[in-house]
C-alpha cells in the first residue's frame, strides 16, 4: 500500500521543519517573520545549507530554536580547524 512512501528513518525531517511545525507555523508564516522568501524556507527544509545571516534570522524567528539545533552543518563549517569560514 505504501510502496513509494519515503523512508522516514533514512531521511528524518530537517530540524528547521521540526521546530517550525512544533511552533504551529506554516512555511509562509516563518518566512515573513524571518524576512526571507518562502522558497528559501522550502529549500532549507530540504537540506540546503543557508548563509549564516539567513540561519540566524530563522533561529531568531523561531524563539525555541537555536542556531546550533537548526543548522548543525553551519557550525561544523564555522569551526574548521584551519580557520576558514
Amino acid at each position: 500500500m505504501f510502496e513509494n512512501a519515503p523512508d522516514v528513518a533514512a531521511h528524518p525531517p530537517a530540524p528547521l521543519r521540526v521546530y517550525r511545525v512544533a511552533g504551529g507555523e506554516t512555511q509562509a508564516q516563518l518566512a515573513v517573520r524571518a524576512q526571507v522568501s518562502e522558497r528559501t524556507v522550502v529549500r532549507l527544509e530540504r537540506g540546503e545549507v543557508p548563509s549564516l545571516q539567513v540561519a540566524q534570522a530563522l533561529a531568531d524567528a523561531l524563539t525555541e530554536g537555536s542556531l546550533d539545533a537548526l543548522f548543525p552543518s553551519i557550525n561544523d563549517e564555522c569551526r574548521r580547524p584551519d580557520g576558514d569560514a
